[in-house]
């Protein structure tokens, strides 16, 4: 008995062909392995193991990953559907400074002749060269860590 096709196109199933084809899927072949069995396309053994009813279509299942939580960001009163800044404390560089300090790093400020811009790296954090903009940038990635209120310091505006 052979199995017609739906279309005029594609060859017939063989009952030999139909046979392999059920004994390994009941065996658990992965219908790649199955098709290189038989000489047909893994598309085509799939097709005939869903229309024979076979194996039926499941539903998808969604995989949860774990959410990464997001920073809050904090609203103002007059208009709640806009987003504000993260609240900001002014401070001057000294403030950096200590604080970045009391968080078990070591800063010395280091004299420099003849700086050629004002950007040079005046300070040293834990002995290495540094600027008082990284310096603030550091200080604000902690303070961030910690859910405290930024450093705004008005001599660092880039």
């Amino acid at each position: 008995m052979h199995v017609l096709s739906s279309n005029s196109k594609t060859q017939q199933w063989t009952e030999e062909e139909i046979a392999i084809l059920k004994l390994g899927f009941t065996e658990g072949k992965r219908t790649k392995i199955i098709a290189g069995e038989i000489g047909r396309s893994e598309t085509a053994v799939n097709k005939f193991l869903n229309r024979a009813g076979m194996r039926r279509k499941q539903p998808r299942q969604l995989i949860k990953t774990p959410s990464l939580k997001k920073p809050k960001i904090l609203k103002t009163n007059n208009n709640a559907n806009k987003k504000t800044h993260i609240a900001e404390v002014p401070a001057d560089i000294g403030d950096v400074i200590k604080y970045v300090k009391s968080k078990g790093h070591k800063v010395l400020m280091i004299s420099i002749k003849n700086r050629c811009y004002a950007d040079d790296e005046k300070y040293l954090l834990n002995n290495k060269p540094t600027s008082a903009m990284k310096l603030l940038l550091l200080a604000n990635r902690l303070r961030v860590e910690a859910r405290l209120p930024i450093f705004s310091v008005a001599s660092l505006i880039w």
